[in-house]
């Protein structure tokens, strides 16, 4: 922690992962909100971006205030910490509908999707209220111990029934449902690069459950580790990802419009039109 979790690397970090993020986030929204025929797959991942920009947001608040601004009021401070917690939900449960959305063609939601978009419901629906409710909260010390068993639920529900469990179920669904081979490279390097990673470093995050009213992670290192690897995850899915058909939105792939073979095929049989005789062939 006293290197890669040091908080000036962990705010760079955060403040470029935030900034990525905001460019990712209005360049689809201003290119892809207004198809109709792709709202399945791109309100989640618009859902994604935001909610992990708040959360690198709340990291931002936490940081500064650790090293230039102690004075910032903890009453805004824990606000927003408590509205990153239920943001943590919904970006979880966004993450495996959009997932489950790149190999399925039906639009409606599976019995256990709706299941989980219930439970994710009621946790984000129990963080707002705490926010609200008990907003004059002036110090740690302050805070009710049923929040700190609502973070310990909530981070078991995230890392294993809701991601685990839906990210099991979508490479099985992979494995027994005809997809065409360009489809099953962008789900395999979806889950390689980028969320079987995420997964792994914030189950480590908050490893062992020991949530009190001065907790903030078991480790800093695996907070920054966890964003470099998804910023890195990102740059080697774009990197690997040229010529097929990833994280595209539109409804048929695209390809040139004429091949050089057949541009020099055109011309040659152009020139024999204006052949005349054996001399000239």
């Amino acid at each position: 922690d006293a290197i890669i979790g040091s908080p000036p690397l962990l705010l760079a970090v955060f403040l470029t992962f935030f900034i990525l993020k905001g460019w990712m986030l209005c360049a689809l929204i201003k290119k892809k909100i207004h198809i109709r025929s792709t709202y399945f797959t791109t309100i989640p991942l618009i859902i994604i971006l935001a909610t992990s920009m708040l959360d690198n947001s709340a990291w931002i608040l936490k940081l500064v205030r650790m090293l230039w601004l102690p004075n910032i009021d903890y009453r805004v401070y824990l606000f927003w910490i408590r509205i990153s917690w239920g943001c943590t939900i919904i970006h979880y449960q966004a993450l495996v509908l959009f997932i489950s959305s790149l190999i399925s063609k039906n639009k409606k939601f599976a019995l256990y999707q709706i299941f989980f978009l219930v439970t994710s419901t009621l946790f984000v629906t129990c963080f707002a209220v705490l926010a609200m409710l008990n907003f004059n909260c002036f110090t740690p010390l302050e805070r009710p111990a049923i929040e700190f068993t609502f973070q310990s639920i909530a981070s078991l529900y995230c890392i294993f029934p809701l991601a685990l469990i839906n990210i099991y179920l979508t490479i099985r669904q992979s494995y027994t449902t005809q997809m065409p081979r360009i489809l099953k490279t962008q789900l395999t390097l979806l889950l390689k690069f980028i969320v079987i990673p995420y997964w792994a470093f914030d189950f480590l995050q908050i490893s062992p459950l020991g949530f009190s009213p001065t907790w903030v992670t078991s480790s800093y290192t695996f907070v920054a580790l966890s964003n470099i690897f998804l910023i890195v995850g990102f740059y080697l899915c774009t990197k690997k990802i040229i010529g097929i058909r990833f994280l595209n939105l539109e409804n048929h792939v695209k390809s040139a419009e004429q091949n050089m073979f057949m541009d020099g095929l055109k011309h040659a049989l152009e020139q024999l039109s204006y052949v005349t005789n054996a001399h000239e062939l």
